[in-house]
């Protein structure tokens, strides 16, 4: 059975406010947009890849990121090597990955310790049913900015997400 908006957000009032968001984002745009002195308009939509092996979570997480983020799923994938290369020929096309620790081939762990550049590490959150103690713990030794249990953490995984798309709009990587 697929799991529920109302089962993934703990918060009565997150479920509320997911399912009411219309998928058109009706009276805005798709997309946030910036204006920029010159009066060219910048894509304020944040990048997300996300490496999560369970199809309907994957799908649930998409529209919830989609619509509380303002966030867009760039690429996923079901397993480590997927997600490693996906990560090692796109190193431009994501600001946030979201990862499972334990996917049908492989970990989240070998995704983080494949990551050889620090900065792209601390653009990682974990999101894991096993969110223990010591996952978390090795999780940040290895550079993920944070570490969230899928049940019971979800609304703070998504306030992540808001807090890091704010800042990159406030604070863009250099090209």
């Amino acid at each position: 059975m697929s799991p529920r908006v109302e089962d993934l957000c703990r918060s009565p009032a997150l479920a509320r406010r997911v399912l009411d968001a219309p998928r058109a984002k009706a009276g805005r745009a798709a997309t946030l947009q910036q204006v920029r002195g010159d009066n060219t308009r910048i894509d304020m939509t944040l990048p997300i890849f996300l490496a999560e092996d369970n199809a309907a979570l994957r799908q649930q997480l998409i529209d919830v990121i989609g619509h509380v983020c303002d966030g867009q799923v760039v690429a996923t994938a079901e397993t480590e090597d997927e997600a490693t290369a996906w990560i090692r020929e796109h190193p431009r096309d994501w600001d946030l990955a979201v990862l499972d620790l334990f996917l049908k081939q492989g970990t989240g762990f070998g995704i983080l310790e494949s990551m050889h550049d620090p900065a792209d590490r601390e653009r990682v959150i974990v999101l894991t049913n096993a969110a223990t103690d010591a996952h978390r713990a090795r999780c940040l030794a290895l550079g993920a900015r944070a570490v969230y249990d899928k049940t019971a953490e979800l609304d703070k995984f998504l306030d992540h997400c808001l807090r890091h798309h704010r800042q990159q709009v406030a604070f863009p990587r250099s090209g």
